[in-house]
């Protein structure tokens, strides 16, 4: 599963470049509007500054909040700027599906798939269109690289949720939000952190970082035992501000939740696709006539969602 704050970033990227001429349906997709927001409006509607909106830190996971906020996306939804709008609601989807400890595994289904039939749906809009060169299309959508790793970590989610409904996998698995680079980064600098009573030596080996891990997880183990529990004198550890005003501490517990069978992640999917669908008429996408492509789209989904098929062996030609 490909990293869930670089696949959001990568979209924001996406965004703020100056060759890229984003546009679905003829409607326009610019930073602009975000710009607008910025000079007409007060700061307490938005909460934006433009460093937000300026591409010089390219990992700004930060500003990826700020510009998919629930305040944002109302006033761009109030000043009919719905292609920027659908973009950013879009990106808003990709971080409740990856980057969120507090969503429920359901909902990152949902989310998920819906982010992916949009996109699909989006490019196919873009083909059709005969005036505009191979070059012109690709600066109208977002990268390929972006496209591709969502359709990854859809399919990968969806693979997880079967293989641990199935029992292949433990209950645990569900926390893709852990499936990025920062745990990993994080664990490393807590390991660098356990020095020795004697010592403050640093670098160990891999067999002295396997040592460390299991210490790491015991307490990490007791740090979520102490945060769930509502005794009053539980064990409470720091935790930095930030952290504190922008993430749940206590991400949903997916261990205790009801098994997923295959016809339900059937109905989410297909309710996803509905949603997509939705969001594309509103931008008058579709028209009166179905596009070929948005046909085949259809046509594929319910051929393809049969109880015998395998999930994990969906694919999608990007070209």
């Amino acid at each position: 599963m490909q990293d869930g704050v670089h696949l959001v970033t990568k979209i924001r990227n996406r965004l703020l470049s100056i060759t890229a001429t984003l546009r679905i349906n003829g409607q326009d997709i610019n930073v602009i509007h975000l710009l607008d927001l910025i000079e007409n409006y007060s700061k307490i509607d938005h909460n934006l500054v433009k460093s937000d909106v300026r591409p010089h830190d390219r990992q700004n996971y930060s500003s990826c909040l700020k510009i998919t906020s629930d305040d944002v996306l109302a006033l761009l939804n109030q000043t009919n700027t719905k292609a920027t709008f659908v973009y950013l609601y879009i990106l808003k989807l990709i971080i409740l599906a990856y980057v969120k400890k507090d969503t429920d595994i359901l909902n990152r289904l949902y989310y998920g798939w819906i982010v992916v039939f949009t996109y699909r749906m989006w490019w196919s809009s873009l083909r059709t269109e005969q005036n505009l060169s191979q070059v012109e299309k690709d600066n109208c959508f977002i990268t390929k690289a972006a496209w591709i790793s969502s359709e990854i970590n859809i399919h990968c989610l969806t693979s997880i949720i079967i293989l641990v409904s199935s029992g292949y996998l433990p209950a645990y698995a569900l926390n893709v939000h852990l499936f990025s680079s920062q745990p990993c980064e994080a664990t490393f600098r807590s390991a660098r952190s356990l020095s020795g009573t004697f010592s403050s030596i640093t670098n160990f080996s891999v067999f002295e970082f396997m040592n460390k891990i299991e210490k790491i997880s015991i307490l990490n183990k007791i740090k979520s035992t102490e945060e769930s529990s509502n005794a009053t004198c539980s064990i409470k550890f720091p935790v930095h501000h930030k952290k504190r005003r922008n993430e749940s501490l206590t991400p949903t517990n997916n261990q205790n939740s009801p098994p997923i069978t295959t016809a339900d992640i059937e109905k989410i999917i297909l309710k996803a696709y509905k949603k997509a669908e939705s969001i594309m008429n509103e931008l008058k996408s579709r028209g009166k006539r179905r596009t070929p492509l948005l046909r085949y789209s259809e046509d594929f989904m319910y051929s393809n969602c049969t109880p015998w098929t395998p999930w994990t062996s969906w694919t999608l030609g990007v070209q």
